[in-house]
């Protein structure tokens, strides 16, 4: 019989643990209408079939394809194709992604080669998580989620897991409520640690101060204190608004939520009319303020401000 140091994962091999940010998205709705979509497989209505497969299989691999596309993609490349290119973290820190069901698990060190903050890959992250909350609302499967920092062991064939991860599923299943991707308490404060490492003139956080900047102006507070990601503020509209569909993604999105505020309320669901009364409110605030065409230039107002 081995001895317990023989065993994989034993204390004489124990690897250690290290700070990692994981972000936990879950597709919300998808019981419901896989529920529906098992009574009408078979039946005549076509349509409805149709509608349910969009909105549940179709949907999923939707989410599944872009977010890996959008995380594996070039920082490098991603940083040249926004404006104001500058001085950056080249490096690039792995990044883990597990699926589960209509589940998605982003998991990243928090360091660079070099011990450093990844404060692009950071940035990166937030950017591809946000265009994920618009493209999965305009396909009327919105995303609740949560992204934080905390400690974890590293799988041998790849991912997390430890303490960080019951750590964001509480944020994301008992704080969000509502579709809405909460930012941690931990992470949010290394955020802004980040530019007051920049006031200090701390030569590396110095060097990347424009996604310092860009850093801090994705995230915000929500009105029950939580800090959120601003997937529609002004920084995701400079930095997102020229993609390929997505202002009609926004719009449509819209569209979509004011439908189910009128469709909850009509069946007088009061728990899920509460959560999209919510959604509704960040959703027409963020349009009015930055996504109407006939809206002041993102430039022309202060970021950062509670939705």
């Amino acid at each position: 019989m081995p001895v317990s140091g023989d065993i994989p994962g034993s204390s004489a091999m124990k690897p250690a643990m290290s700070d990692y940010i994981v972000a936990y998205c879950d597709v919300l709705g998808q019981r419901e209408k896989l529920d529906l979509l098992k009574k009408s497989d078979g039946n005549q209505d076509a349509s409805e079939s149709q509608r349910l497969y969009e909105e549940t299989y179709c949907a999923v691999l939707d989410l599944r394809t872009r977010v890996r596309a959008a995380l594996q993609s070039s920082l490098h490349d991603a940083a040249q194709n926004t404006p104001n290119f500058r001085d950056h973290q080249t490096t690039r820190t792995p990044c883990h992604i597990s699926f589960f069901s209509d589940c998605v698990a982003i998991a990243l060190r928090y360091s660079d080669n070099n011990g450093r903050a990844p404060i692009l890959d950071v940035w990166h992250l937030l950017t591809s998580l946000s265009i994920a909350m618009i493209r999965c609302i305009r396909r009327h499967t919105p995303l609740r989620g949560a992204i934080e920092v905390g400690r974890a062991f590293e799988w041998p064939d790849g991912g997390v897991y430890g303490p960080i991860m019951g750590d964001v599923y509480e944020l994301e299943s008992q704080v969000a409520r509502y579709p809405r991707m909460i930012v941690g308490p931990e992470l949010s404060l290394r955020i802004r640690d980040w530019a007051e490492r920049v006031r200090q003139k701390d030569g590396y956080y110095l060097a990347n101060k424009n996604w310092v900047k860009n850093c801090n102006e994705m995230v915000c507070g929500d009105r029950d204190g939580m800090s959120i990601l601003d997937y529609l503020g002004s920084n995701s509209r400079y930095r997102c608004g020229s993609l390929p569909g997505i202002e009609d993604a926004v719009r449509i999105g819209l569209e979509f939520v004011n439908g189910e505020c009128e469709r909850l309320r009509d069946k007088r669901d009061s728990k899920k009319m509460s959560m999209y009364f919510l959604l509704r409110d960040y959703y027409s605030g963020r349009w009015a303020q930055f996504w109407n065409s006939s809206s002041e230039t993102s430039g022309n107002v202060k970021s950062g401000a509670s939705p």
